[in-house]
């Protein structure tokens, strides 16, 4: 359902593009959900919206970038250390699809 509001969205001018996120949601709260439940097809979907978000805005950022910063903060949210481990493992097999240098942080 994200995924189709969020292209829903993004087919708009950005002056119109909402700050509720019920109607824009968060597109890295995207890729982290489809890093978590292993989803290739969502995670390239999602890569491609931020590509999108990053390209629309004044300042140029690089995807690679945003994305390695993006997944090392998720390696570093959980609090307990068996999820930790667990975590960095689709952390790194997502960072291997996406064929980005990426060592999460884990506690």
């Amino acid at each position: 359902m994200a995924l189709v509001k969020k292209a829903g969205v993004l087919q708009q001018p950005k002056a119109c593009w909402s700050a509720d996120p019920k109607i824009n949601p968060s597109a890295v709260h995207m890729l982290w959900a489809s890093v978590i439940i292993e989803d290739i097809d969502a995670l390239a979907t999602v890569v491609g919206m931020i590509g999108v978000e990053l390209s629309s805005g004044s300042k140029k950022i690089n995807l690679n970038e945003f994305l390695t910063e993006k997944l090392s903060i998720l390696g570093a949210l959980p609090p307990n250390p068996e999820k930790s481990g667990w975590l960095k493992v689709k952390i790194i097999s997502a960072s291997e699809i996406l064929k980005l240098p990426i060592e999460p942080h884990v506690p």
